[in-house]
């Protein structure tokens, strides 16, 4: 089950269940293809988490100028697929690309600080135990 402890933008809410509805009908099925394994439910919510994080990100550092909208895309797939093949290192993935950009590292970490405090990915909790034995 999933919830969130605090309120939610509708849009944000509808947006995130949107992605997830994407997820399960698109990356559940492949993933037994391309890992040769199934994906728990935990990873399913806890990928889908980074994404919308990562996202709530870019789209910060694009709206403050720091990227431009060809870099949002390019550095935003590379995360996504980084975050989706399960890479544990993938907002280091995103950090490198940003430094690539001309963008400090202290000021990625300030506004990665910022989008974390801002983005509605901090209000979700998956309840319950969706799978008796461990990944």
């Amino acid at each position: 089950m999933l919830a969130s402890v605090f309120p939610l933008d509708a849009l944000d809410a509808a947006t995130f269940i949107a992605r997830l509805l994407f997820r399960i009908a698109e990356y559940v099925p492949s993933a037994p293809v391309v890992f040769g394994r199934s994906v728990s439910w935990m990873k399913i919510i806890a990928g889908m988490v980074r994404m919308q994080l990562l996202t709530n990100f870019l789209r910060q550092l694009l709206k403050r100028k720091f990227i431009d909208e060809n870099a949002y895309l390019r550095i935003h797939k590379a995360g996504n697929e980084a975050i989706n093949d399960g890479n544990a290192n993938s907002f280091g993935i995103v950090n490198e690309l940003l430094k690539a950009q001309g963008i400090a590292e202290g000021t990625i970490k300030s506004e990665l600080q910022i989008a974390v405090a801002n983005s509605p990915a901090i209000s979700y909790l998956q309840l319950g135990r969706p799978k008796a034995k461990s990944d």
